[in-house]
């Protein structure tokens, strides 16, 4: 994944759901919608590296879209 593979956010609200889908495309284009998934993370089984995975992917997409939106503010 790479900062410059998603979109740049403008800061003004009128621009916030073109912004909001192109990202949430392009995760998902790099496998990674299942962070956007309305329904919270359970895991199911007891193994930490598991756990430890999924929430530092999550930690990544969610740093990469403030970085996002911090580019042009």
């Amino acid at each position: 994944i790479s900062i410059t593979d998603f979109p740049k956010f403008s800061g003004r609200a009128k621009d916030w759901l073109i912004f909001e889908r192109k990202f949430t495309s392009v995760a998902a284009t790099q496998g990674y919608a299942y962070i956007f998934a309305p329904k919270a993370f359970e895991p199911d089984t007891n193994e930490e590296d598991e756990i430890y995975t999924e929430l530092s992917m999550k930690c990544i997409i969610y740093n990469l879209l403030i970085a996002c939106i911090k580019i042009n503010i």
